[in-house]
């Protein structure tokens, strides 16, 4: 679904979380725990998900940008290393190294 400026959607706690960290996983605990949609994240990262991943950025841009300075974060958050660098490839996906199945 596309959003136009009018139709800006608000986003959840693991899109701005992905959004910012580029990390599906929570900092603590899980999304479900947190009443949250569990593979959200992941879907959005999928080839599938990017386009909408994408669009998320570009409808939130700024207020993520201001709410990362305004919590004193160094550098910039990942969507825009991710979407606004000039060598546009796949996804990096960081995940806790405890969900990581070996």
């Amino acid at each position: 679904m596309k959003y136009t400026a009018r139709q800006t959607k608000q986003l959840t706690a693991p899109e701005k979380h992905l959004l910012l960290t580029g990390d599906c996983c929570p900092e603590k605990g899980t999304w479900k725990e947190q009443g949250e949609k569990t593979f959200r994240t992941f879907s959005l990262v999928s080839p599938a998900g990017r386009d909408e991943l994408r669009e998320l950025w570009n409808q939130n841009r700024e207020e993520l940008i201001a709410e990362w300075k305004g919590a004193g974060k160094r550098g910039l958050p990942w969507a825009v290393k991710e979407f606004e660098r000039s060598d546009k490839g796949a996804a990096v996906i960081r995940r806790k190294p405890e969900t990581i199945n070996t």
